[in-house]
């Protein structure tokens, strides 16, 4: 009766599968990236990108063309052919079946991200450099964030689709997992730190300086009250979005988000107005 369950075929395939250093060290020099391309620092912007796609593509390379120690049985001519194809880096086939399960819209958001960064060079050139809130919404800064959030969550995709996670994890198991949840919990949180709960964005309304009449003005406090709630509220979604994804398919042990909270949560406040 359980032969269906054995014979079931995993979900991930071994030989196509990255480490989770590789997602963990891809993720972070995103988020780097992330945060020099708000904070103006180009030339460290364009080296992490660059370091990220080199060591994406140099890795999904190595792990295709990684031979299991086991003997197997010759493989059938027609399939022989098509693995030989592959090896041989013909087309975008190669890339998409060499590209492990997860990583796949990681490759679309470095491509994205890729995008971005031309554009930012034509924008500054045109227009100059943004200050405040705008180098955010700038227009070629959500490719980049775009891009960053897609390579991010690359780690946890492949460990959503990989069968090593099931069960109760420990804490060492669960690093990957944690890693990823804190990165990208860290990026929505940098992205909105002018409406963030854990940072001040200045400069700000203080209300103590306001003469009487405008700090007791009910339109004034209705509106500095609808501020604070909405810094509260959208904080707190970001962090309730990241406990979600997290226990909805994994097993974390216990302190896993305290430690995603934490970790993200200094990371924000230790940044004022996107600087650190």
């Amino acid at each position: 009766m359980n032969v269906e369950h054995h014979d079931a075929p995993p979900r991930t395939s071994p030989d196509q599968t990255l480490t989770p250093m590789d997602g963990a060290v891809i993720a972070a020099l995103v988020l780097a990236m992330t945060a020099a391309a708000a904070t103006g620092m180009r030339e460290a912007m364009y080296g992490c990108f660059a370091a990220a796609g080199a060591w994406l593509l140099a890795r999904v390379a190595a792990t295709h063309g990684r031979t299991p120690k086991a003997a197997k049985p010759p493989a059938a001519p027609a399939k022989a052919a098509k693995r030989k194809s592959i090896a041989g880096g013909k087309g975008l086939k190669w890339a998409l079946e060499a590209t492990p399960v997860g990583y796949r819209l990681g490759m679309f958001g470095l491509g994205v991200a890729f995008c971005g960064l031309g554009g930012d060079i034509v924008w500054h050139t045109v227009f100059g450099v943004e200050d405040g809130i705008a180098r955010v919404i700038a227009p070629f800064h959500l490719f980049l964030f775009t891009g960053a959030g897609l390579l991010l969550t690359s780690p946890l995709r492949a460990s959503y689709a990989s069968d090593e996670y099931g069960g109760r994890l420990s804490l060492r198991r669960a690093m990957p997992v944690i890693f990823g949840l804190t990165l990208i919990t860290a990026l929505a949180l940098f992205l909105l730190q002018w409406l963030s709960a854990f940072a001040d964005w200045s400069p700000a309304v203080d209300v103590a300086a306001l003469p009487r009449s405008v700090r007791t003005d009910p339109a004034m406090v209705q509106s500095l009250q609808m501020v604070v709630l909405a810094q509260i509220l959208l904080s707190t979604l970001i962090l309730v979005a990241a406990l979600l994804t997290g226990v909805r398919r994994f097993r974390l042990p216990f302190g896993a988000m305290t430690i995603v909270y934490t970790l993200a949560a200094t990371l924000t406040a230790a940044l004022s107005n996107l600087k650190l």
